[in-house]
């Protein structure tokens, strides 16, 4: 018996009094939308303007981290460890939308393979590290980065570590792929990809985005929640929490359901995927709504750092919010009738 798919008492009230306060916020107003209009929303107003400062993010990490190495000290470190934030909190926001460009340039496994191996790391940044050594994935992206300008107690990361020559190529080297792949992936939806979109089939467009919307919940639910939280089966394992270093895992996790709530519900006055529903099954869009309002509000009842909290109760609160999102999402999608096909995050 899976016990993860039984929550106690606790997190059913825990979930309960969320949703309860959902329903006591502001109300849910939805407007029925064509396709196309939510097609438009999506590209316009979400994915151009984020990949575009997903681009601007990378760049200022890459500029931050040349002047660290040019002249080591704790105010440029603490400007690199702030711009590592941005871009990363950045990404997360971009995540559900990480299909087409992002998968057929292997994205999420050159920038996004959680967790780094630090052994990898730690061979990619010695004077004798050859390119083979620094090219391998799990000593590179966001993890490896984090891991190098944050540190922990057996890898330490504080300014005189900047010193180090190979530090800095490794780093650097890191920084520069970042910006350029985000910035590939930018100029790709901007000229060719969003463009194709808008021109494309609309139901099959939304397919792709449900899809990615889906296996970012998914990809929430098990590698950044469930697996590090270890619900019943023993102590947690917070080193295999996302960004557990900078103590910005739930940073992320928020940045990703917020971006989902403004793809459901739109924003702004542009319609979202709940536009679709709204005319046919009103309780099934507003209550899709409502579940992305109660994770993201989970999320936010947790004080951070989530390392922290991995074994209380606000964090099954979060799991089963997201097992609940999950759950709206797939009986949408069913409704709709789109096409929903699960990726692997390793590509």
């Amino acid at each position: 018996m899976n016990t993860l798919n039984r929550p106690g008492l606790h997190s059913i009230l825990g979930v309960a009094a969320l949703l309860a306060a959902c329903e006591r916020g502001p109300a849910i107003e939805l407007s029925a939308a064509a396709p196309p209009q939510v097609v438009e929303a999506v590209v316009q107003g979400v994915a151009l303007p984020g990949f575009e400062h997903l681009t601007a993010a990378g760049k200022t990490l890459e500029e931050s981290v040349s002047a660290l190495c040019e002249r080591p000290d704790a105010a440029r470190l603490a400007s690199a460890r702030e711009a590592w934030r941005r871009v990363n909190t950045v990404w997360r926001a971009q995540r559900p939308l990480m299909f087409g460009p992002a998968r057929d340039a292997g994205l999420l496994r050159r920038i996004d393979l959680w967790p780094t191996h630090e052994l990898m790391v730690d061979a990619a940044i010695r004077p004798e590290a050859d390119r083979h050594t620094r090219n391998e994935p799990s000593a590179r992206g966001l993890a490896a980065a984090e891991m190098l300008l944050f540190g922990d107690r057996h890898y330490p990361a504080d300014e005189g570590q900047w010193s180090e020559p190979a530090r800095c190529l490794h780093m650097a080297d890191i920084g520069a792929e970042i910006t350029g792949l985000t910035n590939q992936m930018a100029n790709r939806w901007k000229t060719g990809y969003g463009p194709a979109l808008l021109e494309g089939e609309a139901m099959a467009v939304l397919s792709l985005v449900m899809a990615e919307i889906l296996n970012t919940v998914e990809g929430m639910l098990w590698q950044r929640v469930g697996v590090p939280a270890n619900f019943f089966r023993g102590d947690p394992r917070p080193e295999q929490l996302e960004a557990w270093r900078s103590g910005q895992s739930l940073a992320g996790i928020a940045a990703s359901l917020r971006t989902i709530e403004v793809l459901l519900a739109g924003d702004a006055g542009a319609p979202g995927i709940a536009s679709l529903l709204i005319a046919e099954q009103p309780r099934q869009a507003r209550g899709m709504v409502r579940a992305s309002r109660a994770a993201l509000a989970s999320a936010d009842a947790i004080t951070p750092p989530l390392r922290d909290a991995l074994n209380g109760g606000r964090t099954r609160d979060l799991f089963d919010a997201i097992q609940d999102l999950k759950n709206a999402l797939l009986d949408s999608a069913a409704l709709l009738g789109l096409t929903i096909a699960f990726e692997s995050d390793g590509d």
